[in-house]
């Protein structure tokens, strides 16, 4: 059975001595294993080919949670990085914006992931605190669509929420789209004076900081529509 599997190429078996050795591919392995659940543990085919699609759902869910993760820490490293710049202004062109973006001297704090409360898009990215001012901002690293006006309004709520429990002299939201918005999107965030970056705009804020830019992560890329 284990000479079949090798001539198959999921075992690397070696005539001189008469022994097998586990291949390095990743696929190849995951193909024996199935087989062994199939074949040996009594499983039926559709069966393990439930579990094995359970199994790479919650991986690329993670890969996804994580990757969004990331781009929270580069929006908080730009939202930090006035601390040593002068209170220089902040390209505009970088928001879509059409003036600069002041940010104040002094920042507070920096939280990522604040859960407002239970319930469906109630945590927030990253909640920035100025004297003044308070930056509400989201993360979406989606690359199979655009981002579409229900990720602005859940924003448009977090913004009110902290309006009325904290009541800050004013607030900025800013929302990170790795492909950009849809035309409606891009409409709303006119209206609402909504600041958003896509993954271009981004790096080339991260740039002109003296920052990294975000990394390469295609081949980690998986189908997030449903996300």
């Amino acid at each position: 059975m284990l000479i079949r599997l090798s001539r198959g190429d999921l075992l690397d078996y070696r005539e001189f001595g008469n022994w097998f050795g586990k291949v390095d591919d990743p696929i190849r392995l995951q193909c024996i294993k199935v087989w062994g659940r199939v074949e040996l543990e009594g499983f039926s085919q559709a069966q393990a080919r439930s579990e094995l699609d359970d199994k790479y759902r919650k991986i690329a869910k993670r890969i996804h949670n994580y990757k969004g993760y990331l781009v929270e820490v580069f929006m908080a490293q730009v939202l930090l990085s006035n601390q040593n710049r002068r209170n220089q202004p902040l390209p505009g062109r970088y928001f879509n914006s059409d003036t600069d973006i002041q940010l104040p001297p002094i920042l507070y704090y920096p939280n990522q992931q604040v859960q407002l409360s239970a319930g469906k898009d109630k945590e927030i990215d990253i909640l920035a605190v100025y004297s003044g001012v308070t930056w509400v901002c989201q993360s979406k690293w989606v690359t199979v669509r655009k981002i579409g006006t229900s990720v602005l309004q859940a924003l448009l709520e977090q913004a009110a929420i902290i309006q009325e429990e904290r009541n800050p002299h004013s607030i900025c939201m800013w929302l990170f789209a790795h492909n950009g918005l849809t035309k409606e999107a891009e409409e709303l965030a006119k209206e609402e004076g909504i600041f958003w970056s896509d993954r271009e705009q981004l790096d080339g804020l991260l740039q002109y900081l003296g920052l990294r830019s975000l990394p390469k992560l295609d081949k980690l890329e998986s189908d997030e529509g449903s996300v």
